[in-house]
């Protein structure tokens, strides 16, 4: 697997391993990592938290964070994009921190409002 990682500020990528996996000729991964390292510095991706509902009995028992990105010329990339591209770079370390921070937060916010006894669940990578 080749990990990607931006080398500069001015949003250059380089390789630093075998190819990543998710990625093919179509998929512009240049732009991408470059794209989504800027949006992770400038605090540019979102959270939305889908209601997790038992069956059972139709009550919330929880909220699921899922990370959002809104490129500004490009539009809404799909998670099923930036995803995989954070978990072949070094990207994933402060994208990880960022859902988790995020999540947290808003956690303590709704506790806080007496509006959630629950806290929002995340799923984490292990790459």
């Amino acid at each position: 697997m080749r990990k990607w990682r931006c080398s500069k500020p001015s949003g250059s990528c380089a390789r630093t391993s075998a190819t990543a996996r998710h990625w093919t000729a179509s998929r512009p991964i240049r732009w991408h990592c470059c794209d989504f390292a800027h949006a992770l510095r400038l605090r540019a991706l979102s959270l939305v938290y889908q209601p997790k509902v038992a069956t059972a009995t139709g009550r919330l028992v929880g909220v699921e964070a899922l990370a959002r990105w809104k490129h500004p010329v490009k539009g809404v990339v799909s998670p099923s994009e930036f995803v995989p591209l954070a978990e072949t770079t070094e990207l994933i370390h402060p994208f990880t921190e960022f859902v988790l921070r995020s999540a947290l937060a808003q956690g303590r916010d709704w506790a806080g409002a007496g509006t959630a006894s629950r806290w929002p669940s995340t799923s984490a990578s292990t790459t």
